[in-house]
């Protein structure tokens, strides 16, 4: 193995973000140090949700499919849904579907 194998690849030092689906109005920032780490939390903490950020950021939008990590079907999350903050969808008496956004 070449010396330039074992670094080559993309390495994070930090990552931030705003305003990113359900994360709303506070940057949050990931210290990675250029290392590998483990994103692990609660059922619904948002884990899925950073790794789509990520995604949008290094790869081609025509390559990404949203909520791949939860097990998400092609097209159930858009990068336009995690612009406005969809948190919930409901339909009403009236068989009316919404969404609920945060912006």
């Amino acid at each position: 193995m070449l010396f330039d194998d074992l670094y080559s690849g993309y390495k994070l030092k930090e990552f931030e973000f705003l305003n990113w689906g359900v994360f709303n109005k506070t940057i949050n920032r990931l210290n990675l140090n250029m290392q590998n780490s483990l994103l692990s939390g609660e059922i619904g903490s948002g884990k899925s949700t950073i790794v789509d950020a990520i995604c949008t950021l290094l790869l081609p939008t025509n390559k990404i499919i949203y909520n791949k990590a939860a097990g998400a079907k092609a097209k159930e999350r858009t990068l336009q849904s995690y612009i406005l903050g969809e948190y919930k969808k409901s339909i009403d008496e009236y068989g009316v579907a919404s969404v609920k956004r945060l912006r």
